[in-house]
């Protein structure tokens, strides 16, 4: 990545000082490996997971989309030889700003406002070598009122033998909704 900024005032209407951001964007063929896998407790970390959102069915992944355009975040994990066929649960979560929403076993997110209750697990039962999570399917935006939004998607899995660990992604599935431009 190759970022410059300017020192001389190159326009009358450009200035050089002030806040500014750089934001990058992805596209690929494949969904990304999600970083090193990170465990809520001293557990080490272990299984591996992939995700990444989609306006193709699948045909290609990426980060930004507009409004109008139907929209399928998916994840994948690939979960520890040694956890596999035990009973654990696998729990999804949707960060925008300061507002956690939990995907609970109806496939549906609900915001988390009691931070004492326990996290939803969106299933639950013997663990699969491979668990893959449908975040959302087929999701337009303006039909539900939005025209713009950031997302951070994480998602990960315990055992129901140590509820209080969980291994999840350490980098997030990013989603930025733009506006549609006229």
């Amino acid at each position: 990545v190759l970022a410059n900024t300017f020192d001389k005032q190159v326009d009358p209407g450009c200035v050089t000082e002030g806040d500014y951001s750089l934001t990058a964007h992805y596209q690929s063929g494949y969904p990304l490996p999600l970083g090193p896998v990170i465990s809520t407790s001293d557990t080490p970390a272990r299984g591996t997971i992939t995700g990444a959102a989609s306006n193709s069915n699948g045909v290609f992944y990426q980060s930004r989309f507009g409004a109008d355009e139907s929209i399928k975040v998916i994840g994948q994990i690939a979960v520890a030889e040694q956890d596999i066929g035990k009973a654990g649960f696998v729990v999804a979560a949707a960060i925008t700003g300061d507002q956690i929403f939990a995907l609970n076993s109806a496939g549906v997110f609900i915001e988390r406002v009691d931070n004492s209750r326990p996290f939803p697990k969106h299933r639950q039962g013997a663990l699969s070598a491979n668990e893959e999570v449908i975040m959302l399917d087929a999701v337009v935006p303006t039909t539900l009122g939005i025209t713009s939004l950031d997302v951070d998607f994480l998602l990960g899995y315990g055992l129901d033998s140590d509820p209080g660990t969980v291994f999840y992604n350490s980098t997030p599935i990013k989603m930025v909704i733009e506006p549609v431009s006229p």
